[in-house]
């Protein structure tokens, strides 16, 4: 299984908000997007073995991250059976880098 799982691609996300992880100014969001959609798909192809292990989340403030972080294990992890959602981010939790994305990608 392990072999198999190198074999497939990893993933990087661009953006925080609302679509990508469901965290807005601090909390959920208010709309139908609560846990937002392109990170718990992700976390879900993941556990279903259809991407890889990596999965990277880049936006351009990572102060936002340990926020995003809490927000994604209690409204996904500690609800949905199997998913996990550990993931690298870009820029790291201190900084802000509008060009995150860059290093995102020369990190895969």
């Amino acid at each position: 299984m392990e072999k198999e799982q190198n074999k497939l691609p990893n993933s990087v996300i661009f953006g925080t908000g609302e679509y990508s992880t469901g965290y807005v100014a601090g909390t959920n969001s208010k709309s139908d997007k609560t846990i937002g959609v392109v990170s718990l798909v992700h976390f879900d192809l993941r556990y279903r073995n259809k991407i890889g292990e990596r999965i990277v989340l880049c936006g351009v403030n990572g102060t936002k991250f340990p926020g995003i972080r809490e927000h994604l294990k209690n409204n996904i992890e500690d609800v949905y059976t199997g998913l996990k959602t550990n993931h690298e981010s870009f820029p790291d939790d201190k900084s802000c880098n509008p060009k995150a994305y860059l290093e995102a990608l020369d990190s895969m």
